[in-house]
């Protein structure tokens, strides 16, 4: 009993609202920004950030980016919604977890 008790209380705790806001959209009109190697920035999205504007955390690897990158484009060229969720600190954006539905 005690076991199912804690796996749902893990599934819970795992849920997307532990990572803020959230939305999920195909990416058509997004604009996909790359700053140098280590940020990249997604304008124009359905988000309630400044200009829609999204970007990974600072500390992110160009591996983080770079699959950002591709699975913003896949979703693109494929034409299949991408979710993404992020949490708003101070005056940016921060995504938490994305990936294709």
């Amino acid at each position: 009993m005690y076991k199912i008790v804690g796996i749902a209380a893990l599934a819970i705790s795992l849920s997307p609202n532990v990572f803020g806001a959230g939305f999920s959209e195909v990416p058509t009109a997004w604009k996909l920004e790359s700053y140098g190697a280590t940020v990249v920035v997604l304008w124009h999205t359905p988000s309630t950030c400044a200009n829609g504007g999204l970007g990974l955390p600072g500390g992110s690897t160009v591996a983080e980016h770079n699959r950002l990158y591709a699975t913003v484009m896949t979703a693109k060229t494929a034409k299949i919604p991408m979710f993404i969720y992020y949490e708003q600190r101070d005056a940016q954006c921060i995504i938490t977890s994305f990936g294709l539905n």
